[in-house]
């Protein structure tokens, strides 16, 4: 499938600016202790729900459809702490962990990857582990729980998750933005 006529898509909760601000607060913290990494914008923190990656443009309105028709209760999400995804022994990625209500957050998950599928996205093979990405290979000279000790420790806002977002992933001015397309209602 050619670039042209696709968008880059992928579903998630965004946050509330305020929450952005006191991650990238944290997230400075931490990159004072990195030796080399790739952090994200805050403007970019969210919490993913399913990467659906090149669409095409024709399957966005069935997709908006079948977004619609995923409902939950309003719940409650907090941060959890500092963790890190692996690979061959080194962070491929530095999250912040989450919970409270995950149980509500997995039934949004399980419906979205049934409904995404029902129009032919492929299913998730892994395992859902809900996070916010802060960046990617970063390195530092002490393991992640060393880390998280000696950091800062910031009294996050909790996540009040009413509804999710179909994003859009693409490049301006030479960095990656995470632009929100349409709201849906849980």
């Amino acid at each position: 499938m050619s670039d042209e006529g696709c968008k880059t898509l992928f579903i998630g909760i965004d946050l509330e600016e305020s929450l952005k601000t006191e991650i990238g607060r944290y997230a400075e913290s931490l990159k004072k202790m990195a030796l080399k990494g790739k952090w994200k914008d805050p403007d970019n923190y969210h919490i993913t729900i399913k990467y659906l990656g090149n669409t095409e443009l024709e399957k966005l309105e069935k997709l908006e459809e079948v977004l619609r028709g995923v409902k939950a209760i309003s719940f409650s999400l907090s941060i959890s702490g500092l963790r890190a995804f692996m690979k061959n022994e080194k962070t491929k990625v530095v999250y912040l962990g989450l919970k409270g209500d995950t149980d509500a957050l997995n039934s949004v998950y399980s419906q979205v990857e049934v409904v995404a599928m029902s129009i032919g996205f492929k299913g998730e093979r892994r395992g859902y582990t809900p996070h916010i990405t802060l960046g990617n290979d970063i390195s530092f000279e002490m393991g992640i729980e060393d880390i998280e000790a000696e950091a800062e420790k910031p009294e996050f806002q909790e996540i009040e998750v009413r509804s999710i977002t179909l994003f859009e992933s693409k490049r301006e001015d030479n960095r990656r933005v995470y632009v929100p397309l349409k709201e849906f209602e849980i």
